[in-house]
């Protein structure tokens, strides 16, 4: 099942909220490996989860951890993730295939369901706090200081597009390959067309920072 809602029409709501900084009792399987261990519980920071179905679901944070889940939450894993950075965010656009971003310009793959993860290049030690993709192929990320990376072949190949303004940038969604989102410092927002080289600003609804955007479910609007 997609952990992705697919659109036709999209009504995009901006979170005025904080970014979390609470830690979160994360309770987890470990094993170098993989497999299953003792059950114990860590204390870390969560700062992004995904639901890929009705049983498995996946949460990363603090100092390169991420846990799966495959009994809808009930038990958690952890899944070696190769990295020690902060991890902020994670999508998939299916059940398989999905991408995390974190500190200084990691970004993550796994082919799996979040199995097993490898690191791409992305060509930046920026921040990056948002990732998402409109289908295998077109994603973006964005993050510290303006910074904005587009890959047309999913990863493969990350090309740098950052804005030349001093804004961080929190959020980002791609209602297709061609058009998107992103919001950031200041109430900054900003419009895709033509698959995310190219942003314009649009018309500020707030002062504050934007730091989500998300997608309504169209038959709940």
């Amino acid at each position: 099942m997609s952990a992705r809602v697919q659109m036709c029409a999209l009504t995009i709501l901006f979170s005025l909220s904080l970014l979390p900084s609470v830690g979160t009792t994360a309770r987890a399987q470990t094993s170098a490996c993989g497999t299953a261990a003792p059950v114990k519980d860590f204390q870390e920071n969560i700062f992004s989860s995904e639901i890929l179905s009705d049983t498995d679901y996946l949460m990363v944070g603090d100092r390169g951890k991420i846990f799966r889940s495959q009994d809808g939450g009930q038990s958690w894993k952890e899944v070696p993730s190769a990295t020690e950075e902060l991890l902020f965010s994670v999508s998939f656009v299916d059940s398989d295939r999905g991408w995390i971003t974190g500190s200084s310009g990691v970004i993550l793959h796994s082919l799996d369901g979040g199995k097993s993860w490898r690191q791409q290049t992305s060509g930046t030690d920026k921040h990056l706090f948002d990732i998402d993709f409109a289908d295998p192929l077109h994603g973006c990320a964005v993050g510290d200081w303006g910074a904005v990376l587009v890959t047309e072949d999913g990863g493969a190949a990350w090309q740098d597009v950052s804005l030349p303004l001093d804004v961080v940038l929190y959020g980002v969604r791609l209602l297709d390959s061609q058009v998107g989102w992103m919001v950031g410092e200041f109430g900054k927002m900003l419009k895709t067309t033509d698959g995310g080289h190219r942003w314009e600003e649009r018309p500020q609804v707030v002062e504050g920072s934007l730091f989500c955007l998300c997608r309504a479910c169209p038959k709940c609007s």
